[in-house]
């Protein structure tokens, strides 16, 4: 738009330094990212696919809203807020292909 990029605010970036550390710390085996990303509302994007599944680390640009995942496949959609470890490994199974059934 007419005022150029939108840039992520620090408390995006934290929060997705935080995620993302937390995920190499529980050592999942996480596919390559696919897309990093910021969307027209400052939020910073993070996007891994494998086939017909997606899962996204959203982390807004407020600091009053918090991060979250959105997944879905050739069916259905779901958010999570819920950064847990055990949430994450259900999470990455399910986009690994380990499990069939849809998350949470």
């Amino acid at each position: 738009d007419e005022f150029g990029r939108v840039r992520p605010s620090d408390s995006a970036i934290a929060a997705a330094t935080r995620v993302t550390f937390s995920i190499v710390q529980v050592g999942l085996e996480m596919p390559m990212v696919e897309d990093v990303s910021t969307d027209s509302d400052g939020a910073i994007r993070i996007l891994w696919t494998i086939g017909g599944r997606k899962l996204e680390l959203v982390c807004p640009f407020q600091p009053s809203q918090r991060p979250y995942w959105y997944y879905s496949d050739a069916e259905n959609f779901r958010i999570e807020y819920e950064q847990s470890r055990e949430v994450l490994r259900r999470l990455v199974a399910w986009l690994n292909g380990k499990t069939t059934a849809f998350p949470i």
